[in-house]
């Protein structure tokens, strides 16, 4: 996903435009003691470095969780681990090129680079991501591999069954949840708290900061349904709707009974009757 990420072309162009802005800004002084060249070296060597730290951190926490180790740091905190180096880097590089007359400060321009980094990785996770999510390719769900070959059955010829075709392997999806990529496979709920969400899934629950329209605008309608302004529930959990007292609320597998909003009462009947129609449909 990184790889796909960094390749598309929206990525590209937006993070030539954060090149231009820091450029033409000269926000760290570079023109003062440099001639333009070596000022658009020392950008490209901090925007690539920052970059190729920032995903090596998600490939290191994607291939933790693989291996069972649960590390879910906020974003901010993979944004400060990431520039970090890429101002020491630029500062050491103008320390060098400048033969020491631009003095190797870190803490100083820090906390303004750090504050740019943030804004400028808010834009894109914000803003850019949730529609990359949703024009990338899904991904291949890994599928069991045999120790050894299975011996192969023989039939008698007049009992052969009739050739068919075989159908593809089924494609895993995933949507972006804050930094998180979770496969849609294991959603139940989600409920969104102020600046977080608390994600239930099949295994697990997790508590990250993301807003609720953000991973809406991932999904589609069959995934699942938002019963309430603050309130989403897959379609693996969703099993019937209720009453309890005078509202209306959605019984899912877990037990839990979701509130159902009234203004979104005929959106999620007419979704459950998709759904029922949809299956009724499969078992036909």
């Amino acid at each position: 996903m990184v790889v796909q990420l960094l390749n598309h072309a929206t990525t590209r162009t937006y993070l030539v435009l954060v090149f231009v802005v820091l450029f033409a800004t000269d926000a760290a002084d570079l023109l003062f003691y440099f001639s333009f060249w070596p000022v658009l070296l020392i950008w490209v060597v901090i925007l690539i470095s920052f970059v190729l730290a920032f995903f090596s951190l998600v490939l290191l926490l994607a291939w933790l969780e693989q291996r069972k180790i649960s590390i879910r740091p906020y974003r901010a905190t993979l944004f400060l681990a990431s520039t970090l180096p890429a101002i020491a880097l630029g500062e050491g590089l103008s320390f060098l090129l400048s033969a020491g007359n631009n003095p190797f400060e870190i803490l100083p321009r820090g906390a303004f680079f750090m504050l740019l980094a943030e804004i400028f990785g808010t834009i894109y996770f914000t803003m850019l991501l949730p529609q990359l999510l949703r024009d990338l390719p899904p991904f291949p769900q890994e599928q069991p591999k045999d120790p050894l070959p299975a011996e192969p059955e023989v039939v008698p010829e007049q009992d052969l069954p009739a050739p068919t075709l075989d159908e593809p392997p089924a494609q895993e999806r995933f949507i972006l949840i804050g930094a998180e990529p979770i496969a849609l496979s294991r959603l139940r709920v989600i409920e969104a708290r102020e600046h977080h969400v608390h994600v239930s899934l099949e295994d697990e629950s997790l508590m990250l900061r993301a807003r609720m329209s953000d991973i809406l605008a991932q999904t589609q309608a069959g995934d699942g349904v938002q019963t309430h302004r603050s309130w989403w529930v897959s379609a693996q959990a969703a099993q019937a709707l209720g009453r309890d007292g005078n509202k209306h609320v959605l019984h899912i597998s877990d037990g839990r009974q979701i509130p159902v909003a009234r203004t979104r009462l005929g959106d999620v009947k007419h979704w459950m009757q998709s759904q029922r129609d949809s299956d009724a449909l499969e078992d036909s």
